[in-house]
């Protein structure tokens, strides 16, 4: 019995070293772990604007997808230290990268943390965090 030749495995191994390469740098280059379609990350710690008529929570809402996020919508959670009765989302839309100045009002100027769940179509609901202290 005669083994393979020394030129074959010479080329076996160069073929197998140029796909493991290969796969390396697919790996290291975010073609496996790119990120897709929406999704939502609170940017930054946000602030609390309290004065005459207006107590309101201010975030910022991030899409670090490759979509365009619609739909945006918000719920009040519970345990909230005064109710939330309203957020607006400007701009309405976040596109791929982009961010969105998320503004809630509060029904009182009451310290604490506060909790509001965002969501958008075909993305994972993100609680955005704010703490108020007055």
């Amino acid at each position: 019995m005669r083994g393979v030749s020394d030129v074959i495995a010479m080329l076996l191994m160069l073929i197998i070293t140029i796909g493991l390469v290969s796969l390396a740098y697919s790996y290291i280059m975010g073609v496996f772990t790119a990120r897709k379609a929406v999704v939502l990350e609170q940017d930054g710690p946000g602030t609390c604007v309290v004065g005459g008529t207006t107590n309101s929570i201010t975030f910022w809402v991030r899409n670090s997808g490759d979509s365009t996020a619609t739909g945006l919508s918000w719920a009040d959670m519970p345990n909230n230290p005064s109710q939330i009765t309203g957020c607006t989302f400007n701009p309405i839309s976040i596109s791929a990268g982009g961010i969105t100045t998320v503004t809630c009002n509060r029904s009182n100027a009451t310290y604490g943390h506060y909790q509001v769940r965002i969501s958008a179509s075909g993305a994972t609901p993100i609680i955005a965090r704010v703490y108020c202290s007055g």
